[in-house]
């Protein structure tokens, strides 16, 4: 639709206007003594390289696959979803848009639209806790839009 690489449209339309600098698709190698590996191949660790099969089909870009991040970048994303869409430049997306990833349809389980949700009270029609398992490598955000005691921020990430 875009006429652009998944790569780059993620670059120009998420992770640029959110400030995200340490997040991209195959990093260089200068970044990769940085990067937490992703598996292991022949008893070393492999940082920087994507383990999924189907990504690396696809040249280590995938919609499901092969994003590399720092934990500052991902607590800069978790922050944008706390703020209801609002990101260092101001409104990056509608709240009403972000409000529609976090509604359970009947049939979701616990995962929402690029979400998963712990079942901690099925019948709630918004999570109280949300986070998404980014890879197989185990990048989790934990994201609570319930403030936490004693807080003076709106929700927590960790």
């Amino acid at each position: 639709m875009s006429g652009l690489p998944l790569d780059k449209l993620a670059q120009r339309e998420v992770f640029g206007p959110l400030g995200m600098t340490q997040t991209m698709y195959r990093p260089r190698a200068s970044l990769k003594p940085r990067i937490v590996p992703s598996g292991m191949w022949r008893g070393h660790p492999v940082p920087g390289d994507v383990n999924d099969q189907n990504a690396v089909a696809m040249g280590g870009v995938a919609g499901h696959a092969g994003v590399f991040s720092t934990a500052m970048d991902l607590a800069r994303f978790a922050t944008v979803w706390l703020r209801s869409g609002t990101g260092p430049s101001g409104q990056w997306v509608r709240p009403e848009t972000m409000g529609r990833f976090l509604v359970k349809g009947p049939h979701t389980g616990s995962r929402l639209l690029g979400w998963d949700t712990p079942e901690i009270d099925p019948a709630a029609e918004e999570p109280s806790v949300f986070g998404s398992l980014i890879s197989e490598a185990g990048t989790d955000i934990p994201v609570s839009p319930e403030p936490s005691s004693g807080s003076t921020r709106r929700g927590t990430c960790s």
